[in-house]
C-alpha cells in the first residue's frame, strides 16, 4: 500500500509540473499546427460549409406548427366563440425567388473553398513562424557557444596576466583592459541567454508547449530559374474566389426586384364553444335544434395559395445597393491584383536575398578562418611580448564577430528558404531534411 501511495504522489507531481520538450523543426511545426491558434483557423471552413448547408435547407419546403387557446370576455356576440382551441400547420415552398438562390449558393460555394485555402495558407504561415523561431534560437545557440569560447579564452589570458601583474611584470592598464573585455563578454553571454528565453516564450505562445529547439533540421530548397515562376500561394486563390463571390453578391441584390413566386398551404383545426345564452330569448327555442349546424364546435379548414410578390418600385434603393456591391467587387479585384503584384516582387526580392546570403556565407567562412588564424598568431606574439594587449583584444573581437556574422547569415539563409517556399505556396513542413548542424 505504501508503494501505491508513493506512485500516486509521483503521478500527481508530474501532472502538476510543467513538462519541457526538445524538438527539431518538424516537431516544432507539428506542435504549431495543432495549437489553439491552428484550431481557431480550422473552424472557419466548417462555419463556411455549415452556412452553405443552412441556405440549402432554407430553400426546402418548411413546415410550421402553431396553436393556442383563446377566451373572450366583455362585449361579445353569438357570432364569435367564447372559447376556442386552435391548431394550425403551414407548409411553404419558394418556387422562384428571382434568381437569388442560385447566386447565393454560388457565392457561398466560392467562400467555402476560399476559407479552406485561407486555412491552408495560415497553417503554412504557422510553419514559417515556427521556422523563424527555430533557426533564430539555433543561431543564438551557436553564438552562445562561441561566446563561451571567447570567455574561456579571455579568462585564461587573465589568469596568466594576473601572475605577471602580481610579479610587477605588467602594468595595471593592461590587466584592467582585458578584465573589462572579460566582463563585457560575460554580459553579452547573459544577453544571448535572455534573447533565447524570449524566443522560447514566443515558441510557447505559438505552440502552447514548452519546446526547446535542437539542431538537426534544415530547409530542403531547389530553385530552377527556367521553371515557371507563377505562385501557387493559397492566399491568392482565396482572394480570386472572394472576387468571384463579390460578383455573385451583385446578382443577389439584383434579384430583389424580380417577381417572387411561392406556394403556401395552411391546414387549421379549431375546437370552439359558443355561448347559447347570447341568443335572443324569443328565438332561442326555435334556433336551439339548429345551433350546432350553424356554429360547429369542431372546424377543419385547408387553404392552398399560389402567390407572388413583386417590388415594382423602390425609388432607386435597389439600384444603389447594386452599385455598392459592384464597388465591393471592384475593390476585391484590385486587392487581388495588388496581392499578386506584391507576391511577384517578394519572390524576386527573396531570390536576390538568397544569392546574396550564399555569397555572404562563403565570404564569412573565409573571414572566420582568417580571423581564427590571426587570433592564434596574435595570441602567441602577445604571450611572447611581441604585441600589446590592444592588438590581442582586437583579434579576439574580430574572431568572435566573424563567427557571429557567419552564424547569422546561415540562420537568415534557412529562414529565407522557408519564406520563398511560403510565398510560392510550397508546404514548408514537407520540405524539411535532417542534417547535422556544423
Amino acid at each position: 500500500m505504501k508503494k501505491i501511495y508513493i506512485f500516486l504522489s509521483f503521478c500527481v507531481f508530474l501532472g502538476g509540473s510543467e513538462v519541457k520538450f526538445e524538438g527539431n523543426l518538424h516537431e516544432l511545426i507539428l506542435a504549431a499546427q495543432s495549437s489553439n491558434l491552428a484550431q481557431i483557423s480550422n473552424y472557419e471552413p466548417q462555419k463556411a460549409q455549415l452556412q452553405k448547408d443552412a441556405v440549402k435547407s432554407a430553400y426546402m419546403p418548411s413546415l410550421t406548427v402553431e396553436g393556442g387557446y383563446s377566451f373572450l370576455s366583455g362585449d361579445i356576440n353569438v357570432l364569435r366563440p367564447q372559447r376556442a382551441a386552435t391548431a394550425r400547420a403551414i407548409l411553404e415552398l419558394a418556387v422562384y425567388d428571382g434568381g437569388k438562390r442560385e447566386a447565393l449558393l454560388s457565392s457561398l460555394s466560392h467562400l467555402s473553398v476560399a476559407e479552406i485555402l485561407k486555412n491552408e495558407d495560415y497553417q503554412n504561415l504557422l510553419a514559417f513562424n515556427a521556422t523563424k523561431l527555430y533557426f533564430s534560437f539555433l543561431s543564438l545557440d551557436e553564438l552562445a557557444t562561441a561566446k563561451e569560447g571567447e570567455i574561456n579564452y579571455l579568462k585564461n589570458a587573465l589568469n596568466r596576466l594576473e601572475k605577471y601583474y602580481r610579479a610587477g611584470l605588467s602594468d595595471e592598464s593592461e590587466y584592467e583592459a582585458i578584465n573589462a573585455r572579460y566582463a563585457m563578454a560575460l554580459a553579452e553571454r547573459l544577453e544571448i541567454t535572455q534573447n533565447q528565453n524570449e524566443i522560447k516564450n514566443q515558441i510557447y505562445a505559438l505552440t502552447g508547449r514548452d519546446i526547446e529547439p535542437v539542431a538537426g533540421s534544415r530547409i530542403a530548397f531547389t530553385d530552377d530559374d527556367s521553371a515557371p515562376q507563377k505562385s501557387e500561394k493559397p492566399e491568392l486563390e482565396a482572394l480570386r474566389l472572394n472576387f468571384a463571390a463579390a460578383l455573385e453578391d451583385e446578382k443577389i441584390t439584383a434579384s430583389e426586384t424580380n417577381p417572387q413566386i411561392f406556394i403556401k398551404n395552411t391546414y387549421t383545426f379549431m375546437r370552439t364553444h359558443y355561448d347559447r345564452n347570447l341568443l335572443p330569448a324569443q328565438y332561442r327555442s326555435a334556433l336551439e335544434p339548429y345551433f350546432d349546424d350553424f356554429f360547429k364546435p369542431n372546424l377543419n379548414t385547408n387553404e392552398l395559395i399560389l402567390g407572388f410578390s413583386w417590388k415594382a418600385f423602390d425609388f432607386g434603393a435597389n439600384k444603389k445597393r447594386r452599385e455598392i456591391k459592384r464597388i465591393s467587387a471592384l475593390q476585391a479585384k484590385l486587392n487581388l491584383d495588388q496581392k499578386r503584384l506584391q507576391n511577384e516582387l517578394n519572390l524576386a526580392n527573396i531570390k536576390n536575398d538568397l544569392k546574396t546570403l550564399e555569397q555572404k556565407i562563403a565570404a564569412g567562412e573565409s573571414a572566420l578562418n582568417s580571423a581564427q588564424t590571426s587570433l592564434k598568431a596574435v595570441s602567441k606574439k602577445y604571450e611572447a611580448g611581441l604585441l600589446g594587449y590592444v592588438e590581442f583584444l582586437n583579434a579576439t573581437a574580430q574572431s568572435f564577430s566573424a563567427g557571429s556574422a557567419l552564424e547569422l547569415s546561415k540562420s537568415k539563409l534557412e529562414i529565407k528558404k522557408a519564406e520563398y517556399l511560403y510565398e510560392r505556396g510550397g508546404k514548408i513542413a514537407e520540405n524539411i531534411e535532417k542534417t547535422e548542424r556544423k
